[in-house]
């Protein structure tokens, strides 16, 4: 259980650091409107993500019994992370601007987490990612439970401080600063390809 709790803090890390349009959305949420709309956008996210896993679980269990296909999930799932990783080293100028905050809290900000998450397929496919990962390693179904459970708290607890310190110290999220957190972020999806395979 240990060692599936291990991944799933581990897993939900990584992906609070996406640095999709969630990721920039969250920051730009911060600065303008402060760090509470920031972590509503980001409950948002997790409610979004919940259902993704569901779809994701519900998913696979419905596939028919192919022969190989264990092989062909890995091969699939490897090939994702790799490009998941190559695709951080393309930077893009983020359009993140420096406003006046407002400390008025609205619904909107939990409708733009949700929908920005639950449009992006990249997301959904790297939930399906995790789950053959976990499956190739013949995890009970309390495990599955455990691995889920410990990447949700993680993303929205990673992403509520994301939140709270693009609001507090704004001017330190600079373009440097994040096309480095970008090419780390690159290399361990690559490291996590190498590994699911082995």
């Amino acid at each position: 259980m240990l060692e599936s709790i291990f991944f799933g803090a581990t897993s939900g890390f990584i992906l609070s650091f996406g640095f999709g349009s969630v990721f920039f959305a969250l920051i730009q949420e911060s600065i303008d409107k402060g760090y509470h709309n920031g972590i509503k956008m980001a409950f948002g996210v997790l409610v979004s993500d919940m259902l993704l896993v569901l779809l994701a679980i519900l998913g696979t269990s419905a596939f028919p019994d192919i022969p190989n296909f264990q092989l062909y999930a890995k091969t699939a799932a490897c090939i994702i992370l790799v490009s998941m990783g190559i695709s951080q080293f393309f930077y893009k100028k983020p359009n993140i601007q420096f406003q006046n905050p407002s400390r008025k809290i609205s619904l909107i900000s939990f409708g733009k987490g949700f929908l920005l998450n639950a449009i992006n397929p990249v997301n959904f496919l790297s939930w399906v990612v995790l789950l053959t990962a976990i499956k190739s390693q013949n995890y009970t179904i309390g495990q599955q439970m455990g691995f889920f459970s410990t990447s949700l708290i993680v993303i929205f607890s990673t992403e509520s401080l994301i939140a709270y310190y693009s609001f507090k110290i704004r001017k330190i999220a600079s373009e440097g600063l994040i096309k480095k957190i970008k090419m780390v972020n690159g290399f361990i999806f690559i490291f996590l390809a190498i590994m699911l395979w082995y």
